[in-house]
C-alpha cells in the first residue's frame, strides 16, 4: 500500500499536465480578448497557401522536437522519444504567456525530472537550447539581409556569423561562464568541459534552429499569399522571414510581455511596413500570432497524454 506522500506525488504527478495546459488556454484567452473582431473581415482565403502554412508549421514543429530531443540525449544520455520531447516542446511554448515566461521551463524541468533527466542536465540543454536558438537567428538574418542588400557592411556583418560557427564552443563556454548563469549552479560551469557539446553536434542543432527560423518566416509568407494573394519573390520572402526572426528575437528578452505579446507584433509589422503597408502588416502578425497559438493550443492536448518510455543510450 501506498504511503500518504507516495499517493500525493501520484496526484501531483496526474492532475499537473491538464492543470497547466487549462491555466495556458486561459492566459491566452485573456491576452486576445476581443482581438477576433479584427480579424473577422477577412476575405475569401486561398485555401493552397493555408495547407502550405500548415504544412510548415508541422515540419517547424518536427525539426523543434528532433533538437529538443537530441540536446536531451547528448547531455543527459537518456531518450526521451518523440511525445515526449514533443511535450515539452509544447509546455515550454504555452508557459511563456504567464507572467516571468520561463514558468513552461519550469514544467520541462519537471518532466525530465520526472523521466529520470537531472535538474543540472535540463538546465544545462535549455541554456543551450537558448543560446543556439538566438544564434541561429542571427545567423539567419545576417545572411538573408547580405544576400537581398549587398554591402560592405551587410557582407562583413554575415561573414562574421559564419565564421563565428567555427567559435560556438568558445562562445557556448563563455555563455555558461555568465555570472547569471553561475547564479544557477553552484559550480563554475565554464569550467567544466562535459558542459560543452562538441562542434559536430553544436553545428547539427545550429542548422536545424536556422531550419526553423526560416520555416516559421516562410510559414509568415504562405498566411500573407493566403490573405492578399500576389506572387513570391525572393526579396519578399527574406524581408518576412528576417522581420519575423527578429521580433520574436526581441520579444523573447521582453520578460514583460508574455509571450513577447504586442513586443513581436510591434516590431515584425514595423519592419514589413514599408514593404506591405502598414495596415496589411499589422493584419498578418494578428494572424500569424494566432495561427501560432491555434498550434500551440492544439498541440497542448499532448500534456493529456501519457509519456512513453525513457531509453539509456
Amino acid at each position: 500500500m501506498k504511503s500518504k506522500s507516495e499517493q500525493a506525488t501520484s496526484l501531483w504527478r496526474r492532475c499537473w499536465p491538464p492543470a497547466f495546459l487549462l491555466a495556458s488556454a486561459i492566459f491566452v484567452g485573456w491576452h486576445f480578448r476581443g482581438q477576433s473582431a479584427d480579424v473577422s473581415h477577412l476575405g475569401p482565403l486561398d485555401w493552397r497557401y493555408l495547407a502550405l502554412a500548415a504544412l510548415l508549421q508541422f515540419s517547424y514543429l518536427a525539426i523543434n522536437t528532433f533538437c529538443w530531443r537530441a540536446t536531451i540525449g547528448w547531455y543527459a544520455g537518456i531518450d526521451i522519444g518523440w511525445l515526449m520531447s514533443f511535450r515539452q516542446l509544447m509546455m515550454a511554448a504555452l508557459g511563456k504567456y504567464f507572467p516571468g515566461k520561463v514558468w513552461g521551463m519550469i514544467a520541462r524541468a519537471n518532466a525530465l525530472s520526472q523521466a529520470g533527466v537531472p535538474l543540472r542536465q535540463s538546465a544545462l540543454a535549455t541554456i543551450n537550447e537558448q543560446f543556439l536558438l538566438l544564434y541561429a537567428s542571427f545567423l539567419v538574418c545576417a545572411v538573408l539581409w547580405a544576400s537581398i542588400e549587398p554591402a560592405a557592411y551587410s557582407c562583413l556583418l554575415a561573414a562574421a556569423a559564419v565564421s563565428g560557427l567555427l567559435a560556438l564552443p568558445k562562445l557556448q563556454q563563455w555563455v555558461f561562464g555568465l555570472r547569471l548563469t553561475q547564479r544557477l549552479f553552484p559550480e563554475n560551469l565554464a569550467r567544466r568541459a562535459d558542459n560543452v557539446l562538441p562542434w559536430g553536434k553544436i553545428l547539427r542543432l545550429v542548422v536545424g534552429y536556422a531550419a526553423i527560423w526560416v520555416i516559421s518566416g516562410l510559414t509568415v509568407a504562405a498566411l500573407y499569399h493566403a490573405i492578399f494573394a500576389g506572387i513570391p519573390t525572393f526579396s519578399l520572402l527574406a524581408h518576412l522571414i528576417i522581420a519575423n526572426t527578429i521580433g520574436i528575437s526581441i520579444g523573447f528578452f521582453a520578460v514583460f510581455s508574455p509571450g513577447g505579446l504586442g513586443v513581436r507584433e510591434a516590431i515584425t509589422g514595423g519592419m514589413l511596413s514599408m514593404q506591405l503597408g502598414a495596415g496589411p502588416a499589422v493584419l498578418l502578425c494578428l494572424v500569424f500570432r494566432l495561427w501560432i497559438v491555434a498550434f500551440e493550443l492544439l498541440g497542448g492536448l499532448t500534456l493529456l497524454m501519457r509519456d512513453g518510455e525513457t531509453t539509456r543510450q
